[in-house]
């Protein structure tokens, strides 16, 4: 038999996540009972493998013209889906490996041709007689303090252009400021821990427990700049560290693995992470959380007694069985089969998007009468960006649809106007109409909306997952979808320098909610509910806007323009977020953005815009504990605000409007 000429494209060189990724891959592809042959030169080759997509892109076009292209989302693919350059990987890869059961719903759910293959480790490199400790590890374990409780913690921490530039800022994706929050709350406690550090780029986490109070021991060398790939260590030596740990706490927002839960659990370490792409494949309920003081309450437990130890055997074995280069061997067998069979999906082929180098930046927003739009056209005017309304003025070198509210008429006139001059069209679309707005016109707005995206668009902003997959329920498959969420206007909505105090005990918690959108009524309920069960001599109630609830004890006044309403933001403590079905909520982004910390009602993009600045509850009848706890910690969750910035929303719609790598594919 012929064997498969394949391809691997290279990692990044550094011997970290993804080199270590593309090694383990190689290693099952070579081991599989079908012939494949790993050829160093693309143009030989049949497939063309990626683990990672970036690299993929950076090959030119007729390099994998005529090849089959199969490519790993090495991430979150709902994160991956808000990078503008990643729309033109999904038009360059015929068939995704989707590396957790999570990122294979989401992908098939999307109708993206996918297999699962998951992560595998180097069971070998973790094994208890694994390399002997170096100095450098050596030093590291003799320096924790005895008596001490070690959490053990080795992802990357600080974006690294920011060291090139001399600034420390926090790699919000991997949650530092979750894992200092965390313990810093168990040392407020008095309980003995102490984090054990390594890997590069932990600048900013090293700073942010010396401010908390929290004892580190880096196993490393400190430098101020960058020290990527410095201070990388060989797996046999984590494998040391991951032992020093008492448990090993991961705490990204966003992740595909993370490779390091793998790594501890081979080696057979306790563990406690947030939810995320690979991990509920791999951890029981009992070791995940997705809040920090519930993080805190555990790790107590865990010192007192112990507990987390019990789960060890059962991830341990659960690694050896499903996550190694033998268990992936016959997955990869069959992805191939399926990617390289005769039938099998072509990619998906969206419009040419027109060139639009040396071409005036001049964009026409179509439509757009919210907060979120009029900010935005302001973002990209502070850019050089001239921006006209529906169509007016000079020809515009691209146009920016606003769902279908619009003169649609008028616009296809000037479509056909400008038709020689080939203007792009980017749409956003934030999910059915039909879901967030009931109304006798509602289908016939989606019709009309998804026609012209059909039509026209080369682009569709979508403004979270969950309209996303909104949308892929309802049977629609917009063009080239990228996710960008909701920001707010930072000239307006910004937190101050000094926020409203925590309440002390004979103090009110001032909570606000706005209801401005289109359905008031459906969050009427939980509002009287909180009128009649919450007890006002601790909290304070505040709604802006109309309703339909009668209301005794709340405040209630009329809607309020932008100043007055980051004003009155400012004013208190807490955001409630109780609409549903939300996509991406501009009045809870702009209240995090004023600095409140929100309790949200667990329904469409709120969690992905609150993250663990917040709390979610689902029912009315929660809602008071909830609001207990955000009251009793608010500088916890106040420390971990991280809401969408107008800035990098600007420069994803402007990637899209005006750049040309969102489309070479």
């Amino acid at each position: 038999m012929t064997p498969t000429r394949v391809y691997v494209v290279k990692g990044d060189g550094s011997g970290w996540a993804i080199d270590e990724d593309r090694r383990l891959t190689i290693a099952s592809l070579k081991a599989g009972n079908d012939p494949v042959e790993i050829v160093d030169d693309v143009a030989s080759a049949d497939v063309v493998h990626a683990v990672w997509w970036e690299p993929l892109m950076e090959l030119p076009p007729e390099a994998v013209l005529g090849k089959r292209v199969i490519c790993h989302v090495e991430g979150d693919p709902q994160q991956r889906l808000g990078m503008p350059g990643f729309a033109s990987a999904m038009q360059r890869v015929d068939h995704w490996i989707a590396q957790s059961r999570s990122a294979y719903k989401f992908l098939h759910h999307l109708a993206v041709p996918c297999s699962f293959v998951p992560y595998a480790v180097d069971d070998a490199c973790f094994a208890p007689r694994s390399a002997p400790a170096g100095e450098i590890v050596k030093r590291a374990i003799g320096s924790l303090p005895t008596e001490s409780y070690v959490v053990v913690n080795f992802y990357r921490d600080t974006i690294g252009d920011g060291l090139a530039a001399c600034r420390v800022e926090p790699k919000c994706v991997k949650g530092p400021d979750v894992f200092a929050e965390v313990l810093g709350l168990c040392r407020r406690r008095g309980l003995p821990v102490v984090a054990l550090l390594a890997g590069p780029r932990r600048h900013w986490l090293r700073r942010r427990l010396d401010v908390l109070g929290v004892p580190w021991v880096f196993a490393g060398e400190i430098v101020e700049g960058d020290d990527y790939p410095h201070n990388i260590l060989p797996a046999q030596q984590l494998a040391h560290l991951y032992q020093a740990g008492h448990l090993h706490l991961c705490c990204s927002r966003h992740e595909g693995g993370p490779r390091g839960v793998l790594e501890a659990a081979a080696r057979g370490v306790p563990q406690l992470s947030t939810p995320v792409g690979i991990v509920p494949d791999l951890l029981p309920a009992e070791c995940l959380f997705a809040d920090t003081v519930d993080a805190a309450d555990r790790i107590e437990r865990d010192i007192e007694s112990g507990v987390m130890r019990r789960f060890v055997p059962a991830v341990q074995e659960l690694v050896r069985a499903r996550h190694t280069v033998a268990a992936n061997t016959p997955r990869w067998r069959a992805a191939y089969a399926e990617a390289l069979a005769p039938g099998a999906q072509p990619r998906p082929q969206a419009r040419a998007a027109p060139s639009l180098r040396q071409r005036p930046r001049r964009v026409s927003f179509w439509g757009g009468d919210d907060r979120f739009m009029g900010a935005l056209k302001a973002a990209c005017e502070r850019e050089g960006i001239e921006v006209t309304s529906d169509g007016a003025g000079e020809p515009a070198t691209a146009h920016l649809l606003d769902g279908c509210r619009f003169d649609v008429e008028l616009f296809e006139r000037v479509m056909q106007e400008q038709a020689a001059r080939h203007p792009r069209v980017v749409q956003r679309i934030g999910g059915p109409t039909a879901l967030l707005r009931p109304a006798p016109d509602a289908l016939r707005l989606d019709r009309v909306c998804l026609d012209l995206n059909r039509r026209y668009a080369h682009a569709t902003v979508v403004p979270s997952a969950f309209a996303l997959g909104a949308l892929a329920e309802a049977g629609h498959a917009p063009v080239r979808p990228v996710i960008v969420h909701n920001a707010a206007d930072p000239v307006v909505f910004a937190q101050p320098d000094h926020l409203l105090p925590v309440p002390r005990d004979a103090e009110r918690l001032r909570v606000i909610a706005s209801s401005r959108g289109e359905n008031p009524e459906r969050a009427a309920a939980v509002y009287e509910w909180l009128d009649r069960h919450a007890d006002h001599e601790r909290f304070e109630f505040t709604l802006v806007g109309r309703t339909s609830a009668a209301l005794q004890r709340w405040r209630v006044i009329d809607a309020q323009p932008p100043e007055a309403m980051a004003a009155l933001y400012r004013d208190h403590h807490v955001y409630l977020a109780v609409s549903r079905d939300d996509p991406c909520s501009n009045a809870l982004v702009e209240a995090q953005a004023c600095g409140l910390p929100a309790v949200y009602l667990r329904s469409g993009g709120h969690p992905e815009v609150v993250h663990y600045g917040g709390l979610g509850f689902g029912t009315p009848a929660q809602l008071l504990a909830t609001l207990e706890r955000v009251r009793e910690h608010l500088n916890v969750y106040r420390a971990q605000l991280s809401p969408p910035t107008m800035a990098d929303a600007a420069r994803q719609y402007l990637r899209l409007l005006l750049g040309d790598a969102a489309y070479q594919s």
